[in-house]
């Protein structure tokens, strides 16, 4: 399965994590991407995404 990694929370950069989501999940709305029915607690409450080390 392929994952697309968004930035969520925070303000400005700060306080922002990472996340991974189901590429399938997200949608093209008005040139946007879209994810139906998240929400911004939603997308927190997720747990982080952190890349793998050399």
């Amino acid at each position: 399965m392929t994952y697309a990694i968004l930035s969520v929370g925070g303000l400005l950069g700060l306080g922002t994590h990472l996340i991974a989501v189901p590429f399938a999940s997200l949608q093209v709305v008005d040139k946007q991407m879209r994810l139906p029915g998240a929400t911004r607690e939603s997308l927190s409450a997720l747990p982080e995404f952190r890349y793998a080390s050399p």
